[in-house]
């Protein structure tokens, strides 16, 4: 059993996490898109019955267009949370492999001879 440094042992995958960024990304966008469908279904159903569906109440105005938007902007909490999942994961990979590149380039004496 051969010994290595703990500098050289992860407990990542690079094509696991690869992966789960893809996916995360996937659902992000999958996520956006059928947001913006359903905002857009909500919003036609509003406009054509505009002053019949509406509360007389002032308040009850407000509740109703907060409940609205209420949704849509949790919808969109979660692409941008996804989103940032993933650019992070590969935020974190970049500089992982940039470190683990420049440690073999320092250990290596880069064809430097000695008299």
């Amino acid at each position: 059993m051969t010994k290595s440094s703990p500098d050289s042992q992860t407990f990542s995958n690079q094509n696991a996490l690869l992966r789960i960024a893809l996916g995360a990304n996937i659902l992000a966008w999958v996520i956006l898109v059928l947001t913006l469908v359903d905002f857009g279904g909500i919003i036609r159903q509003v406009i054509q019955a505009w002053p019949l569906n509406l509360p007389t109440n002032i308040f009850d105005q407000a509740a109703a267009w907060v409940s609205i938007f209420f949704k849509f902007f949790v919808d969109l909490f979660y692409f941008f949370a996804l989103r940032g999942i993933s650019q992070l994961i590969y935020l974190g990979m970049d500089l992982f492999y940039s470190r683990e590149s420049s440690a073999a380039e320092t250990d290596s004496p880069g064809g430097v001879e000695e008299a």
